[in-house]
């Protein structure tokens, strides 16, 4: 019930954000460049709250018809135990987007496999892991950038993009090979990090442009941040840079002060990325989650059990506590209310 009603308040808010003009072409044409993939999940939400396929549709690329609202802010850590990935995703309505956040675990044949920080109804990614045996784990989110002429209207949709690659790339090196080379309708920014510190990247894409920043082999231990900007890749001459964006270099700025004072030996804990993301500095008004994210943490579980050994009669909790751990998602306390569960999954679709 609670999954349900915050899903239809979702779904209505994003849908007054980006007008109902879109409603009528646009739908489709997604159906059919993202080949029919995901259309049975999406009207099976929206049987669940009494809408439109299409308005599900809609609803789930509004990130990116509604480009000049975004922001969003993080690190890629080095730690003892692997890569950490911090960040604020920072979108309108955020008190309805806080509220109904929750960290989304997808099983295929009872084992978990993806864990996404998102909401009830949502079918694309801005954040999530997937979970692979063998050190194979890997975590993806993205990262608006100021668009130009820069487009490609026949490209596909960046959070299905993002959905598709999670569940069919076979690791951190296939899944940044996806990024670099999908077919993207406008710039955006992706932060990827697997289960070593060497495998943290920040590819930053146009159509038809790619650019890929990783850790200095001079500092190979250094944070990577990423904000809203284009570093590596030159942006287009007409980028128009919303208001919004005009604090993405400070935001940088304030991430990488925060980042120098930890030892990069040590994870930091959430405790100290709670605070580096909730720093006025950091957050903005419409920050709607702060989350951290360690695929490791899942991994280790997935890697622990010997080939053809029979599950532990407590497995399947193990597994699907050890999932969701690798995602942690606080709500900024501006918006908390008594009545949202935090840390808890809000649904357990099957894949």
């Amino acid at each position: 019930a609670w999954a349900v009603e915050h899903a239809s308040l979702l779904l209505h808010g994003l849908l007054r954000r980006v007008g109902p003009r879109w409603k009528i072409l646009l739908p489709d044409l997604l159906r059919l460049r993202t080949g029919n993939r995901f259309h049975a999940e999406m009207s099976r939400y929206a049987r669940a709250v009494g809408c439109s396929w299409r308005d599900v549709m809609i609803a789930n690329v509004a990130s990116e018809l509604a480009i000049g609202r975004i922001g969003c802010s993080g690190a890629l850590l080095a730690t003892e135990r692997g890569p950490v990935m911090a960040r604020n995703m920072d979108f309108w309505p955020p008190d309805v987007l806080a509220r109904a956040g929750a960290r989304i675990l997808y099983r295929r044949a009872g084992r978990p496999v993806m864990v996404v920080a998102g909401w009830p109804g949502a079918v694309a990614v801005v954040s999530g892991v997937t979970l692979r045996p063998g050190g194979n784990s890997f975590a993806i989110a993205t990262h608006a950038a100021p668009v130009g002429s820069d487009i490609d209207l026949t490209g596909a949709p960046v959070g299905l993009s993002v959905r598709a690659i999670l569940e069919d790339a076979a690791n951190f090196d296939d899944a940044v090979r996806r990024v670099r080379t999908f077919r993207i309708g406008g710039p955006c920014i992706f932060a990827l990090v697997g289960e070593r510190n060497d495998q943290r990247a920040v590819v930053e894409r146009a159509p038809r442009r790619e650019a890929v920043i990783t850790p200095d082999p001079a500092r190979p231990d250094a944070p990577l941040v990423v904000t809203n900007h284009f570093r590596a890749l030159p942006a287009s001459d007409d980028a128009r840079v919303p208001p919004l964006y005009r604090s993405s270099v400070p935001r940088m700025e304030r991430i990488g002060a925060c980042c120098a004072a930890w030892d990069p030996r040590h994870d930091p804990g959430d405790h100290a990325l709670l605070a580096m993301l909730a720093d006025p500095l950091v957050a903005q008004d419409f920050t709607a989650q702060h989350m951290v994210i360690r695929p490791w943490a899942a991994g280790a579980w997935n890697d622990g059990a010997a080939p053809g050994a029979p599950p532990h009669r407590h497995a399947p909790r193990v597994a699907q506590d050890a999932a969701l751990d690798s995602v942690r998602v606080w709500m900024p306390a501006r918006w908390a209310g008594d009545d949202h569960p935090r840390g808890a999954g809000a649904a357990t679709p099957t894949l």
